[in-house]
């Protein structure tokens, strides 16, 4: 024994070991990522986890983490940070100090005769013996293993993890990948992986981290975008909150995040490039024009031969570069990459189109003739470009990367577009998916006119016309063109098939036929197989997501949707086309669930993407659920605006579906609300819609727009107290509803018929039918739960059953109790003339405020401020301020003072 004890003091006197073996503190505000524990899965129960990532991605952190964890199980823990100094035997004995002196309650490690040994493997079997024998677990921290020199890598770490015993735990840090060690490893089951994909925050954790530094003051949407610029790298997301820290107007930087990310980026390669040279910047100011750094691709665009090796020394040195596990290819961090571009533009235009030019003949010598567009743009050789998008154009489209297929045909001439049959039928259905209907209607003459046009090619026409109507929401039309493909008999291509199934499953869904139209896509799927478009399958499962909530089975639809957005997110990115549509229903099936905060979380930073895409469909969903959310928080006025924003997009793309449902949406609000002055502005623009929707109609889709245009005229009757005719209205609704099997609307306008019955004082029969409250949806129930006490009550007396299981599906916030203008104002309380809002607007007027003082103070639009002061006027029946103020002191509206609002932040 006496001779491992010698050996541990001589360690304990070596300053550097002291050193290697100190684990570095926790950081202030440090997030405890529970999916990376050491107890979830699937990590309990594994022997040996390695975290492999470039710099930057929080691996000293997480082990750092996992230390804690480990202590607070009583394990005895020992650290140590690797370096070239760490030949085989060396590495043994820091082993033995790491553990000699570790943390921990378990009796420390001293092994007897390690101090005899001569050789790595022999000290380390001493080592093993020693921690077989010792009592309670062991956790051995070995952080930087890539910086070992190649002989302690090759033999003691892999005998290491080997031989290593139950009782030990092995937790690795390293920046490179070590394929042949960890590929054998990894067929043993107890051995885990932890690259940087894991290793990035999700959106979720941004948001805490937000959260746990109040003095940014960021909001959801804020926090979204942050994350979106840092794509979740850890680094850059700790020098973005450096940037928005320093800056000296943090609202201002916070609002512009999306185009103003420049600041970040001085910050972080200010950060970053301190230690780097001149010719390092220059290499890494060219390389950024690639997505994706391939050493074949450096070697044929460098004419110096040593730049491959230089661009490996950066990865292991810098923060700069990443790598994804077991490839041979790097890329640089999306913010550092943004900045540099900048840079490369600088460069001499001759010297640039020279660079573009090697790139492009490369990419199309490895047949990647996508990237090969884009520099055969860059390097001004249009006619390069129209040979290699004619080789790739409709693959993008199939592979769903619509925003690049779009970049590719802006940069082609009109002419090498129409004179190419392949380069026609391509950009056809980019502009039809882009919403450039014009032109895709264009270009679908086109190709249907041309005199030696195949029948494939003009069945190929008409499903782009059948999009293009989809796209525009002009669903009849699409029904239209799919009724004259009924008599055809086979379709000339998989994807022409697939894209006929898809629109059909849609048109099934318009008519109330949801399983039908799961059934159509489910044997479309397996008709094609692995020949299916990777875009139209996405597709396909968020009409399945859509059949699932237009069925009410809000669950499935959830686990459905979530699970296609994840592969979404993956294989596009957040905010490309096919995953928003997917998080707008999503959100929808959370929001009907009870799970406000989530909808909105899954729909952070992405309106305005959903919005350029233009469906109709996914706006809707998308805008209902942040209005119903915002209702169910108690901030009704940030629900209105909601409405308002979907109601501008159905005005801008022309789509009077859109206004129809955000004006029936607020018309139900107001009459809930018994605000007949809301209701009646609501409604006036309703009757402005199309008179073609209104009136009798066997036509399916034309029946759908008169649901809602008949229950927004009932809403508004009985908003004004007319209750005959709400009643007729109602019952028109209630029809249209059984004949589209919409049995959801049909539910809860029996609902609402029996409660205007009531207000008429002429109780049906059903009365005495008990009405449960889960049978409703949530939407329903919030606005029915933050009605006035009046119509609650007449809930109540229509034999509505406040049944327990309702407050099972949501947890209704302590903090906002049935919205605050619910509340009474005036003496005894007896007066319920002003909304709580509309009072503190007065309180406001009284203390000499203008509009804009207002608007600041109770964080709300000054449009907004306008319509409040309208109402009441409207409400104490005068015509300016002065009387307004006058004839509140008379009925005693002034008692309290304004409460100190918090502002709220605009809609974006």
């Amino acid at each position: 024994m006496m001779a491992g004890e010698e050996m541990a003091g001589m360690n304990a006197g070596d300053p550097k070991l002291r050193i290697k073996t100190t684990p570095p503190g926790m950081r202030r505000n440090f997030l405890q990522r529970a999916r990376l524990s050491l107890a979830s899965a699937p990590y309990s129960d594994c022997q040996t986890i390695m975290v492999r990532a470039g710099g930057g991605f929080g691996k000293t952190s997480l082990l750092s983490q996992w230390r804690a964890e480990c202590l607070g199980k009583g394990e005895r823990v020992g650290w140590l940070a690797l370096d070239q100094g760490d030949d085989p035997l060396s590495f043994a004995h820091g082993l033995n100090h790491c553990l000699g002196s570790g943390d921990g309650r378990a009796q420390k490690i001293v092994p007897e005769g390690l101090g005899d040994c001569s050789d790595g493997i022999e000290a380390l079997t001493v080592l093993i013996g020693a921690i077989i024998d010792s009592p309670g677990r062991t956790a051995l921290i070995l952080d930087d293993l890539h910086a070992l020199p190649r002989e302690t890598l090759t033999t003691s770490i892999p005998y290491l993890i080997q031989n290593a015993p139950p009782n030990l735990r092995l937790l690795l840090g390293s920046r490179n990948y070590f394929k042949s060690t960890s590929s054998s490893l990894l067929k043993r089951g107890d051995f885990a992986l932890i690259g940087e994909d894991d290793l990035r925050f999700s959106e979720q954790e941004t948001l805490e981290i937000f959260r746990s530094r109040p003095e940014m003051k960021a909001d959801r949407e804020e926090a979204a975008r942050i994350h979106a610029l840092s794509e979740g790298w850890p680094l850059g997301l700790d020098i973005a909150l450096v940037a928005i820290a320093a800056a000296p107007n943090r609202g201002e930087l916070l609002s512009r995040l999306s185009i103003g990310s420049e600041d970040i980026a001085l910050h972080l390669l200010e950060s970053l490039s301190a230690s780097l040279s001149d010719y390092d910047l220059a290499m890494l100011c060219r390389l950024s024009v690639f997505d994706v750094i391939r050493p074949d691709l450096v070697n044929s665009v460098f004419p110096d031969p040593h730049a491959l090796d230089r661009l490996e020394a950066l990865y292991q040195t810098s923060s700069l570069l990443t790598k994804a596990d077991g490839a041979d290819w790097l890329s640089l961090h999306f913010l550092v990459r943004q900045h540099l571009q900048k840079r490369y533009l600088k460069l001499p235009l001759e010297e640039r189109r020279a660079f573009s030019l090697a790139a492009a003949n490369w990419y199309a010598e490895q047949g990647l003739f996508g990237d090969a567009v884009d520099h055969a743009f860059a390097a001004d050789r249009p006619d390069l470009a129209g040979r290699f998008a004619e080789s790739c154009l409709f693959e993008l489209v199939a592979q769903g990367r619509i925003v690049r297929a779009m970049n590719c045909v802006a940069g082609l001439a009109r002419a090498d577009v129409e004179t190419r049959p392949a380069l026609r039928i391509a950009a056809a259905w980019t502009h039809a998916l882009c919403r450039d209907l014009v032109r895709a209607r264009e270009l679908s003459e086109l190709i249907a006119g041309q005199p030696d046009a195949t029948e494939t090619e003009r069945i190929e026409a008409r499903l782009i016309d059948a999009t293009i109507a989809q796209m525009a929401d002009d669903r009849a039309g699409s029904v239209a063109i799919l009724s004259s493909l009924d008599g055809v008999a086979a379709i000339g291509t998989g994807f022409q098939m697939q894209v006929l199934s898809l629109l059909r499953a849609m048109a099934m869904l318009d008519r109330g036929e949801p399983a039908e139209a799961r059934q159509t896509l489910f044997l479309a799927k397996r008709a094609a197989g692995k020949a299916i478009s990777a875009f139209l399958s996405n597709l396909m499962e968020w009409v399945i997501g859509c059949s699932y909530l237009r069925e009410g089975r809000y669950a499935d639809a959830e686990m459905h949707l979530n699970a296609h957005l994840q592969k979404a997110e993956e294989k596009w990115g957040r905010r490309n086309n096919m995953a928003v549509i997917l998080a707008g229903h999503l959100a929808y099936a959370l929001l009907e669930q009870g799970k406000t905060e989530q909808a909105k979380s899954v729909l952070g930073d992405r309106l305005d993407a959903l919005e350029k895409f233009g469906m109709a469909e996914p706006l809707i969903v998308a805008y209902l659920a942040l209005y119903f959310s915002e209702i169910a928080s108690g901030r009704p006025e940030q629900g209105i605006r909601y409405l308002w924003a979907l109601r501008d997009n159905g005005i801008n793309l022309r789509m009077p579906r859109l206004v129809l449902r955000a004006c029936y949406e607020e018309i139900r609000f107001h009459a809930l609300q018994q605000d007949a002055v809301g209701a009646r502005r609501a409604h006036a623009e309703l009757e402005s819609l199309q008179p073609g929707m209104d009136g009798e109609s066997t036509d399916y889709l034309v029946s759908f727009d008169q649901l809602y245009l008949e229950l927004g005229h009932a809403f508004y009757h009985q908003a004004c107290e007319r209750y005959d005719a709400a009643l007729r209205h109602f019952q028109r609704a209630g029809s249209i509803a059984a004949r589209l099997r919409r049995l959801k609307e049909a539910n809860e306008i029996a609902l609402f018929e029996e409660i205007v019955s009531r207000q008429l004082d002429a109780a049906r029969a059903v009365g005495s039918v008990r009405i449960r409250f889960t049978r409703f949806t949530f939407s329903t129930q919030t606005l029915i739960r933050r009605a006035r006490p009046g119509l609650r009550k007449l809930c109540e007396d229509a034999g509505l059953d406040w049944c327990a299981e309702a407050g099972e599906q949501f947890s209704w916030p302590s903090s906002s109790p049935p919205l605050s203008f619910q509340e009474p104002f005036g003496p005894g309380g007896e007066g319920r003339l002003l909304t709580r809002k509309e009072t503190d607007i007065l309180l406001l007027l009284r203390s000499g405020a203008v509009n804009k003082q207002i608007a600041r103070t109770l964080g709300i639009s000054l449009e907004t401020v306008k319509w409040h002061l309208k109402n009441i006027y409207g409400k104490l029946n005068v015509s300016g301020r002065k009387h307004a103020i006058s004839q509140g002191q008379r009925l005693g509206l002034f008692e309290g003072q304004a409460p100190q609002w918090e502002r709220t932040a605009p809609l974006q």
